[in-house]
């Protein structure tokens, strides 16, 4: 792994910064995703995670970027899948 990604993993772990929750995040989410229920809410609460891993590997760690662009993939297509979920989002409001 590159020195950077080191020394930004390195500074995560040593402040203990979101470390809890964001395992909580991905074990819920994950466990929502798999069991089919809330898979709205699941790709929301995954998708800063994923937005981070695929930046981390962007600039950070290369070597990682096929798997991360894998990653965002199933969160686009799942996002796509459940698009009526979503569309309120995208509506502006009067």
């Amino acid at each position: 792994m590159p020195g950077a990604a080191i020394h930004f993993l390195s500074a995560l772990y040593a402040t203990r910064y979101m470390l809890p929750l964001m395992f909580a995040a991905q074990v819920i989410g994950g466990v929502m995703l798999l069991a089919g229920i809330f898979v709205p809410l699941a790709l929301v609460i995954l998708a800063p995670m994923v937005v981070n891993i695929i930046f981390f590997h962007m600039f950070l760690d290369p070597g990682g970027l096929p798997l991360a662009i894998v990653v965002v993939s199933f969160e686009v297509f799942l996002a796509w899948r459940h698009n009526s979920a979503f569309a309120p989002l995208f509506r502006i409001s009067e």
